[in-house]
This record gives structure tokens, sequence and C-alpha cells, in this order.
């Protein structure tokens, strides 16, 4: 396999696992949602699913408070937590734990 197409193989995984989770996303009735977690994407990523903009999310500390990788030297937060029927608090980023992100957490209410 030449270079190129080393580096297109993750996107590529990365592609279908958000319309994986995007479809179960918009498949689930349920009136509250939420989902968090290493989705590898700012929310002004256009292929992140789910969407973003379908999902309220609380307001994260600013930078760089707010930023989760990599945990060596964080520049960008890619760990989300998108709200759907739940009200969001402040949010905040947990101290490391030997993952390469910081984990982001958040408070929420209903």
């Amino acid at each position: 396999m030449n270079v190129a197409a080393r580096l297109r193989r993750p996107q590529a995984e990365r592609s279908e696992a958000a319309e994986h989770v995007g479809k179960a996303v918009a498949a689930d009735a349920s009136s509250r949602v939420v989902v968090l977690g290493d989705l590898n994407g700012t929310t002004d990523d256009g292929e992140l699913a789910p969407s973003p903009r379908d999902f309220t999310r609380p307001r994260p500390p600013p930078a760089p408070a707010s930023v989760t990788y990599p945990a060596s030297f964080p520049v960008v937060r890619i760990d989300q937590i998108l709200l759907r029927g739940v009200e969001p608090h402040r949010s905040w980023v947990l101290p490391a734990n030997g993952s390469d992100h910081f984990p982001a957490a958040s408070g929420i209410s209903w």
C-alpha cells in the first residue's frame, strides 16, 4: 500500500464510524440523548456525526483549559459532549489518566 493510501485509510475508517454513530443517534426516538467521547473532530468538522447542529452542548472553558488532545501537548478539543433533551451546565477537562486524551466532563440536568 502506498503512502497516500495509508493516509486515506484512517480517514475512511473515521468517516464510516461517524456515519454509524450518526445513523444510530438519528434513529433513537428517546427524548433525552447524550453523546460524549472521543469523536475525533471539532464541532466545526463537517463529517462529525451526529451533527453538532442537532444538539446543544455545554459551554467549554476558554482555551487552553478546554483542549483535550493530545495529552502530551493539548492543542484541540476533539472530545465532545453533545446533548438533546437535557440542560447543559458548565463543562471542564479532567486531569490526565494515562490516555492520549484528557477526558471532558459536564454537569447536566433534566
